[in-house]
């Protein structure tokens, strides 16, 4: 590991009540079902283990080294040492299998959610927060529930759906359309024209798929990953409003920004790539 990642201090433990608290539902709802004993964590890896589909299974080992190098170092799980990292890398993989059987169907592909690039994000978040070597699976099992509650009950499964392909998401960034005329304002609005339809949807498919996990410094991205938690419990909220609202905030706050990076550009040449990049660099100069 790099000396940076062995020595930022980490957040630990943040959502650990909530985890817990999923956790206690999945155990009280199988129960009911009379399936206590069938329904553990450690059941779902077995059946996940055998059942999930091998071109399924193979992406996730492809993602998994990847992930963890994406976050700011204060939220990765220990990574201090050879037998850590991979141990990590294990419980990423482990976690993402179960899920996806979880909430996937191996039998047929038009129902729940499937494994999409991005999620690996958010399981690497919730496992930088409960996991911790020598653990004997705890910190994994509770990462695990943490983020099943985050994509049923924040997202939805429609999110990351199987099919119709991601179909939450695309509605997400359907209602940011037709929001961001007003949240940039008239400069950035008519300096783009009809490429600002261009620039949200760049927006958001880098931000929204993988929750901002990668874009923002550590502070704010806490922040925005609090505020969705909390939203969970607002029945009267749209699910992951907090994604629309903190993309919307953010193009209204550099708008000014990423007018001048327009006005940059030659004439002719595509204007909404300059405003992006100009938009990635904004977010990763907030403070910390």
């Amino acid at each position: 590991a790099s000396d940076a990642t062995a020595s930022a201090p980490r957040s630990v433990g943040r959502w650990r009540t909530i985890a817990e608290e999923r956790r206690r539902t999945a155990e009280m709802a199988a129960a009911r079902c009379g399936l206590v004993a069938a329904d553990g964590y450690d059941a779902l890896l077995e059946e996940a283990r055998r059942e999930v589909p091998a071109a399924t299974a193979r992406q996730i080992q492809v993602d998994a080294p990847r992930t963890f190098a994406a976050l700011p170092p204060e939220l990765r799980p220990p990574l201090d040492d050879d037998d850590s990292a991979s141990a990590a890398q294990a419980a990423l993989e482990h976690m993402l299998l179960a899920v996806e059987w979880r909430h996937g169907n191996a039998a047929r592909a038009d129902i729940g959610l499937s494994y999409t690039q991005g999620m690996n994000f958010l399981a690497a978040m919730c496992l930088g927060d409960l996991w911790a070597p020598g653990d004997d699976g705890e910190g994994e099992e509770l990462a695990f529930w943490l983020l099943d509650l985050l994509l049923v009950d924040v997202l939805g499964v429609s999110f990351y759906a199987e099919w119709p392909p991601l179909l939450g998401y695309h509605a997400m960034a359907a209602v940011l359309r037709d929001l961001a005329p007003g949240a940039c304002g008239s400069v950035l609005a008519s300096a783009l024209g009809e490429e600002l339809v261009d620039l949200v949807d760049m927006l958001s498919c880098r931000h929204l798929v993988p929750c901002f996990v990668g874009l923002l410094p550590p502070g704010p991205l806490l922040a925005l990953w609090d505020d969705l938690f909390a939203a969970r419990s607002d029945e009267e909220a749209p699910l992951a409003r907090p994604l629309c609202a903190w993309l919307v905030a953010l193009l209204h706050h550099f708008a000014p920004t990423l007018a001048g990076a327009v006005a940059e550009v030659s004439p002719g040449e595509p204007r909404a790539p300059a405003a992006y990049q100009a938009a990635l660099r904004e977010l990763k100069s907030l403070p910390a």
